[in-house]
């Protein structure tokens, strides 16, 4: 999948995003499609990749056996940019390899050119990157969007003026919320996307693990508190898109998925869900609370298509999910379950 912008480019760049696990799991990555759509809005030519599977992989060119894009069928290695998105820590092991199928060398410290730059972000790279740091010359740490339109004007001059990879570097940090891992105790201040950033609506197709489906971001970010919850803290503040401007980007899909990190929390989710049903749509929401769960959520659950959620109880015992910052209580997570039950939900996961 590429997107390609119909403005003016704004840096002269090429630039290739991979996904280290299968194509359904990266077409259903709403982080990976994000990036992507980013890149083909502001570099020359953008293109994807994802982990080869099978014996005659897209990704794999038959005649050099290197990773290529997805849609130009360029060797990754000849792309300005070759980023990668890491949402999952088992995804891990894959970053070297991938890089070898690249034909790069996997360890940063003995690639002494500067291009292809290799950058890699997404959750897990806000929560702990230095488990892969070795092979990355940048790492994102936080939130893309306030991020890559500086790093992309760093490398765009860099490119143009033939400068070295230490001068790069030099230059990248003085940008907040990058992390190279080539300077020692090098300070990183993580920074977040502004309000108007939040909300990004992608297309998925049928290829991806969703299928044909709107990914819809509602918000950013929870404030509930959870002390074993990263992405609750790693994406504060709390940040929702206004409930009028998501009900309009539903008019190009009819099966809509809602994501966030915590979705029922929207202060607009019942009208959301009432929409998606009197407009015909289904929708996909993969969690709730079980205190975001009532009659009414239930019902507007089942009617717009949901078959499974899941809710998370996290523990056995009320005291031990109050020591964890996750008050809930028994009889609030059975009475869920029977509100879920009785409006037809088939399958409820804990």
């Amino acid at each position: 999948m590429t997107i390609r912008s119909t403005r003016p480019f704004r840096v002269d760049l090429s630039a290739i995003i991979i996904y280290p696990n299968s194509r359904e799991v990266a077409l259903a990555s709403l982080g990976f499609l994000k990036v992507l759509h980013i890149l083909g809005e502001t570099t020359a030519l953008t293109d994807s990749c994802y982990y080869p599977t099978g014996v005659r992989s897209e990704v794999i060119s038959r005649r050099k056996r290197l990773l290529i894009g997805v849609r130009t069928r360029r060797d990754v290695a000849s792309f300005d940019l070759v980023g990668f998105s890491l949402a999952y820590e088992n995804d891990f092991v894959r970053v070297p390899e991938m890089l070898r199928m690249a034909g790069i060398e996997p360890l940063a410290e003995r690639r002494e050119e500067p291009f292809p730059f290799i950058i890699f972000g997404g959750f897990t790279m806000a929560s702990n990157p230095l488990p892969v740091a070795d092979f990355a010359d940048a790492i994102l740490v936080g939130e893309v969007e306030p991020v890559i339109g500086d790093v992309l004007t760093v490398l765009e001059d860099a490119k143009h003026r033939g400068l070295s990879k230490a001068i790069i570097l030099e230059k990248l940090a003085a940008i907040d919320g990058v992390f190279l891992p080539a300077l020692d105790n090098h300070p990183v201040k993580r920074v977040y996307a502004p309000d108007e950033a939040i909300g990004l609506v992608l297309s998925t197709d049928r290829r991806s693990h969703f299928g044909e489906m709107l990914l819809t971001e509602v918000g950013r970010g929870c404030g509930r508190g959870c002390l074993f919850c990263s992405a609750g803290t790693l994406y504060r503040p709390v940040r929702f898109r206004s409930t009028v401007d998501l009900i309009d980007s539903f008019a190009r899909g009819r099966r809509i998925g809602l994501l966030g990190t915590a979705v029922g929390d929207h202060p607009g989710f019942a009208d959301l869900l009432r929409h998606i049903v009197a407009s015909g749509r289904s929708a996909g929401v993969s969690s709730l609370r079980p205190d975001q769960i009532t009659p009414t959520i239930a019902e507007f659950l089942a009617r717009s298509g949901v078959r499974t959620i899941a809710i998370a109880p996290e523990t056995g015992s009320d005291d031990l999910r109050k020591r964890i910052g996750k008050r809930i209580d028994r009889r609030r997570i059975i009475d869920s379950v029977s509100m879920l039950a009785e409006a037809g939900l088939k399958t409820i996961k804990l």
